[in-house]
């Protein structure tokens, strides 16, 4: 052969290698649909019928298109031996709604919907987009030892009873982003990252509706012994229907960092809301092995919230957590509303209005300051520069300097604005967007603030529709944030 031919080609094959892993072939785009065939070719015209069986025709990179219906047995199940071919860095394999929310991979309680237990840890590159998996015999969706995965305007609803939550990070699983994202119905947790790492929740929305939860703890959003996981802007709702849950053992909180068989270390919360929820508010635990250290939650709110009588609304049972510029208001369930359990606990800049029961701070909160506290039964407040006489609640007529004319942020001006510490606000600032969408933990503009108003909330009207329609254990969807009007 001719050497200057020869070498030619060399380049272009070293360059199809470096550009295109899976050599001159571009990654190919799928079609299925409920009314395809699985002898038809997978093109637009001519769709496939079932998951396994596009999933086993695909090569890593390519996208499946799936078209509006609903989906049932095996054959459109996920399993830790039939999932998408890996993909590959700047080309993940690609399975998405044709039109999100619109796609319904039906478990029918006889099968699970996604459960890919992975024995070998390896980049998988894969990315949902836009799919509502529902009424499974374990967790809606449940991956592990599983890296880079994003899942992109998904639903779940209706994780199985007992110990299974509604979508689940599981262990071994590393640089997962869950991004405005949905979940609802039963399930003892609403999100769960799980012996994990790197994980985002980004713009999530947890409702728990109903439920037998076999003698485990209940919560929204939960960073169960995993390591370096973010929440960002997001929220746990209207999760007052107790009345249908059964057998919980207890109600552990809507954001929390569990750490019971490993340890948790630098979590943050950041920018989330709990509203109308009977789940509890913060929680951060350990035992005499396991601890959560670090976990900081920031310009949060928790307002028209509660747990058990008797039980602590937010309990920080772990060494070091940080609660900062967050809000809390009207919580009538509890004793005390915040308790430190463990050591180096600091609450600083926040908020604490209309707890009425019998104290609201207790135990071990080493560092307390900066704190505003109006409208309680007992403050029981420490720090030298906390505020106990400012109503924070804005009236037109009577208290046109109060702080707080909508929960979500500190009004300019206001009579908190600039009284905490180094002239911050005192209480919860949530205006604004974190995290460059579809960025992975660490990827430039991961965790900086975008610019982009938080309000309307992302993707909200499809959410709305989706948890108003639900019907589960007799509980409606259609109330609170759901409701027609609100």
């Amino acid at each position: 052969m001719n050497k200057k031919l020869f070498f030619s080609i060399s380049i272009v094959f070293v360059l199809s290698v470096i550009f295109f892993p899976r050599g001159f072939a571009a990654a190919a785009t799928y079609y299925m649909a409920a009314t395809g065939s699985n002898s038809n070719t997978g093109a637009e015209a001519a769709p496939w019928l079932t998951l396994q069986y596009s999933m086993a025709r695909m090569a890593g990179g390519d996208t499946l298109i799936i078209e509006n219906g609903t989906y049932t047995g095996y054959a459109n199940t996920i399993t830790n031996t039939a999932n998408p071919p890996e993909g590959f860095a700047g080309n993940y394999t690609i399975i998405k709604a044709r039109n999100d929310g619109e796609v319904f991979f039906d478990g029918q309680d006889t099968y699970n919907t996604f459960m890919a237990y992975m024995f070998t840890t390896a980049d998988r590159y894969w990315q949902f987009e836009g799919i509502i998996w529902g009424r499974s015999i374990g967790p809606a969706v449940y991956f592990s030892h599983s890296r880079y995965v994003k899942f992109l305007r998904c639903g779940v609803y209706d994780g199985a009873d007992g110990n299974n939550s509604g979508f689940v990070v599981g262990e071994g699983s590393d640089y997962v982003l869950v991004e405005n994202c949905y979940s609802w119905g039963s399930g003892r947790y609403k999100f769960e990252a799980y012996q994990s790492d790197h994980v985002i929740f980004r713009q999530v929305v947890g409702r728990l509706d109903q439920g037998n939860f076999g003698g485990e703890p209940i919560g929204g959003i939960a960073v169960y012994s995993s390591d370096d996981v973010e929440v960002q802007n997001s929220i746990v709702i209207d999760s007052d229907q107790d009345a249908s849950w059964s057998n919980e053992s207890y109600r552990s909180g809507s954001f929390l960092s569990p750490s019971t068989d490993m340890d948790s270390n630098r979590v943050v919360f950041d920018r989330c809301i709990g509203l109308n929820t009977k789940l509890g508010g913060f929680n951060t635990s350990g035992n005499s092995w396991y601890q959560s250290r670090n976990v900081v939650f920031k310009d949060c709110v928790m307002w028209d919230y509660g747990s058990f009588a008797g039980m602590r609304p937010n309990y920080l049972r772990a060494n070091d957590s940080q609660i900062l510029n967050s809000t809390f208001g009207s919580s009538s369930i509890g004793s005390p509303s915040h308790y430190g359990g463990g050591t180096g606990d600091v609450m600083k800049n926040s908020l604490i209005y209309g707890h009425t029961q019998a104290q609201v701070v207790g135990g071990l909160i080493a560092t307390q300051n900066y704190n505003s506290y109006y409208g309680n039964r007992f403050n029981n407040n420490s720090g030298v520069n906390d505020i106990t006489n400012i109503n924070p609640i804005y009236n037109a007529s009577t208290n046109p300097t109060g702080a707080l004319k909508y929960i979500t942020r500190i009004e300019s001006g206001s009579n908190l604005a600039g009284r905490g510490e180094n002239g911050a606000d005192i209480g919860a600032n949530l205006k604004t967007l974190i995290g460059t969408p579809g960025t992975l933990w660490g990827e430039p503009g991961y965790n900086t603030d975008t610019g982009v108003s938080m309000w309307p909330f992302p993707n909200e009207d499809l959410i709305k529709s989706k948890m108003k329609a639900y019907s589960g254990g007799g509980v409606s969807g259609n109330r609170g944030f759901a409701a027609d009007g609100n």
